[in-house]
């Protein structure tokens, strides 16, 4: 235990440290070039714009199975167990 210790010490001191090379007080010393950055670069505007037409809205969120298949009826079949759907109110005459 205390030979790996020895031997990590011995390695530590062997190793420079970069921090002696170049102190606050060099004037020589090389500072890396800053850049302007925006604060606001990469956000989203959030302001009110004008609503989309809903057809179109509802293409875009279509699932693509659906999309491809037009003819496929608006309202879904019923599934075992589901209740039919109720049949129109009859028609009043005058």
């Amino acid at each position: 235990m205390r030979a790996r210790l020895l031997l990590m010490l011995g390695l530590a001191i062997a190793i420079p440290s970069q921090a002696s090379s170049a102190g606050p007080d060099d004037a020589e010393a090389s500072v890396p070039r800053s850049a302007y950055g925006p604060v606001t670069a990469g956000t989203k505007s959030y302001r009110p714009v004008e609503p989309l037409p809903w057809g179109e809205v509802n293409r875009r969120v279509m699932p693509k199975s659906k999309q491809a298949d037009d003819s496929a009826p608006a309202v879904p079949p019923a599934r075992d167990g589901d209740a039919a759907p109720a049949p129109p109110p009859p028609q009043r005459k005058p």
